[in-house]
């Protein structure tokens, strides 16, 4: 079954036009959630919205927003102010660029979307867009509104389809230099960088995302699932650390130890990523 959209609106390529909607390309479904529950009477907490001065409760849908332009004077805007200020990108998607994805740094990527045709009406045209491009080995630059703020996002075909990233502006990038500046200049032990190599070639492998699984993550599913069936739960040792000593002879035991492991970990991880889905499936059915 097709997920619901969580947005609706347009894809326009100058004259051509489709409607679209867009899907979370994440979810947080497989992560451990808690609730706030008072230990004396096991019951959940509920926190309650009340006013900073009188302590007066209010209910939330009898909020307004408020601009603070001096301390403690608040401008106060409703729903139906801010949503008057409907822009074009509110429901457009307007492409207005197209550059290589290998131009846009990283650091601008945020959130992805999964981007598809909202009827059929609109297949052939969001077909040809979406091929066009894929051919062209570009990715779309657009504006589009989401929750309250104007975003810049990276149109990127994927097989069929067409996934939409949110891009940071550049304000929200902090510069780097003042911090890589520190970082020393020198030259290094050509012997030891040497070894580093060969340590990084035994490592290569193809990249598995379920090879990095959250291991805190699957503790946690694990220590759950200890408390639901009242067993003591069994704590991980904690990490073993510390300074190197000997940085030549710590690359060289690296080196000897690591020999070509890239095939064995994905063996390991196929296997655990079994391991922890069943531990995940039992603390569901027992919850």
């Amino acid at each position: 079954m097709a997920a619901a959209g969580t947005w609706k609106g347009f894809l326009k390529l100058s004259f051509v036009t489709c409607a679209v909607r867009l899907t979370p390309a994440t979810t947080s479904a497989e992560h451990v959630s808690f609730h706030l529950i008072n230990p004396e009477t096991g019951n959940r907490v509920r926190m309650k919205t009340h006013d900073a001065e009188t302590d007066e409760v209010i209910e939330r849908k009898d909020l307004v927003k408020g601009y603070e332009y001096e301390k403690g004077q608040y401008a106060l805007l409703d729903d139906e102010e801010i949503k008057a200020l409907r822009i074009e990108s509110t429901r457009t998607i307007d492409i207005e660029r197209f550059a290589h994805l290998s131009d846009i740094d990283r650091r601008y990527f945020d959130t992805p979307y999964y981007l598809v045709p909202d009827n059929k009406m609109s297949m052939e045209s969001y077909r040809v867009i979406q091929e066009a491009v894929a051919q062209e080995n570009l990715v779309g630059i657009a504006k589009l509104v989401m929750a309250n703020r104007e975003r810049v996002v990276a149109i990127e075909p994927r097989e069929r389809g067409m996934i939409v990233t949110t891009l940071r502006s550049p304000e929200e990038l902090r510069d780097y230099g003042p911090l890589f500046e520190e970082i020393e200049a020198k030259a290094l032990d050509k012997e030891m960088v040497k070894l580093a190599k060969q340590l990084i070639e035994r490592m290569t492998g193809a990249f598995e995302p379920r090879m990095f699984e959250d291991r805190y993550q699957t503790a946690l599913h694990e220590l759950v699932e200890a408390k639901i069936k009242g067993v003591a739960p069994k704590l991980p040792k904690p990490a073993q650390t510390g300074q190197v000593i000997n940085l030549f002879e710590a690359l060289k035991r690296s080196v000897e130890t690591n020999a070509g492991t890239a095939k064995g970990s994905d063996a390991r991880a196929a296997h655990d990523k079994g391991r922890h889905t069943s531990h995940r499936r039992k603390v569901r059915r027992a919850s």
